[in-house]
């Protein structure tokens, strides 16, 4: 079973659920968020964090504090001695934290805009670039093979050593070093796509909205 949290928050935090989510982060999470220009950005993190409090209480996998993150060279979380996997993505107003047992797991969201599609070019295959340069207005074929290569990479946790433009995409499998992924597409709002990836097939999905406001 994979689980999902997420969160749609317009608007900015009340100042007491605000101070009281950041107050559950470490030092080192307040440094961070702390040094975000914009606000939105530093909100997002923020609900991230929470909405992964808030996975492992509502899961009852364990007493969980976010001082017992660890991370591997790649920069993907995991708690030593757990065999929880969870990822975190974020995109506009929408934050989204994925929970599975004994899988790996990677989730990305993005919010559907316009976005100059040739700078991209370069990350996609040949067949994937007609797919996505077939209706130049319609913006979804892009955002749709965006997440569902971004949602593999995290699953595999191996960050940008993987180059995009050879995760090739086939009936929403990645294969890769002779193993297969999947992927699933995660309806949450028609302004955004969200794919998850894991490496087991035909997994149920739990998906909980969670009210910080």
């Amino acid at each position: 079973m994979i689980s999902v949290f997420y969160s749609n928050v317009a608007q900015k935090l009340p100042v007491p659920v605000y101070n009281y989510w950041f107050a559950q982060l470490t030092p080192a999470m307040q440094q961070t968020i702390g040094s975000f220009r914009f606000w939105q950005d530093a909100q997002r993190a923020l609900i991230g964090k929470a909405l992964l409090v808030q996975g492992f209480e509502q899961l009852a996998i364990s007493s969980f504090h976010l001082s017992q993150l660890q991370y591997t060279a790649f920069n993907k979380p995991f708690v030593p001695g757990s065999p929880w996997q969870f990822n975190i993505s974020h995109s506009g107003n929408i934050v989204v934290c994925v929970f599975v047992n004994d899988l790996e797991i990677g989730i990305d969201v993005e919010e559907i805009k316009p976005i100059p599609l040739l700078d991209f070019s370069g990350l996609f295959s040949a067949r994937e670039l007609t797919l996505i340069f077939a209706k130049p207005d319609d913006f979804k074929p892009f955002y749709t093979l965006w997440t569902q290569k971004e949602a593999f990479v995290k699953a595999v946790g191996h960050g940008l050593s993987i180059p995009l433009n050879e995760v090739i995409i086939s009936k929403n499998k990645v294969l890769h070093n002779n193993e297969t992924w999947y992927l699933h597409l995660l309806p949450l709002n028609g302004q955004y796509i969200c794919h998850i990836a894991c490496n087991k097939p035909n997994q149920q999905t739990c998906v909980d909205k969670i009210k910080f406001v």
